[in-house]
């Protein structure tokens, strides 16, 4: 599924469109999707972002079905892979996440932003 966003540019859900939203609105670059090679296996991690006060590439994954076990595995493991090239989480991969019973909200993402990108 597609969604369009304030940005016109186009995301898979409504979370994801709101991070792009927030994003664009504080001026900070980033990528949608950009595509990574991991021994022979392209990932593409939700964000890009260029964090504003080092000028460091940071990734952030967005986690949106933590309700379905299966996903949860596909995200973790996708974790593993991501540290063969050297994309850590918490020194430069970050992921937020949300459920069904605890959805993210701008005030969520703005947090995040102010504390790990600006």
């Amino acid at each position: 599924m597609q969604n369009t966003f304030l940005s016109g540019k186009r995301v898979r859900s409504k979370s994801e469109g709101n991070i792009v939203d927030c994003l664009e609105a504080r001026n900070i670059p980033f990528q949608y999707e950009y595509p990574i090679n991991i021994d022979g296996v392209c990932f593409h991690p939700d964000f890009r972002v260029l964090r504003i006060r080092d000028r460091q590439i940071i990734y952030w994954e967005h986690w949106g079905s933590m309700d379905d076990p299966e996903y949860v595995a596909d995200q973790l493991n996708r974790l593993e892979e991501y540290k063969k090239v050297g994309i850590e989480l918490g020194k430069n991969l970050f992921v937020t996440m949300e459920s069904s019973l605890y959805p993210l909200n701008v005030k969520m993402i703005n947090d995040f932003i102010d504390s790990y990108l600006i």
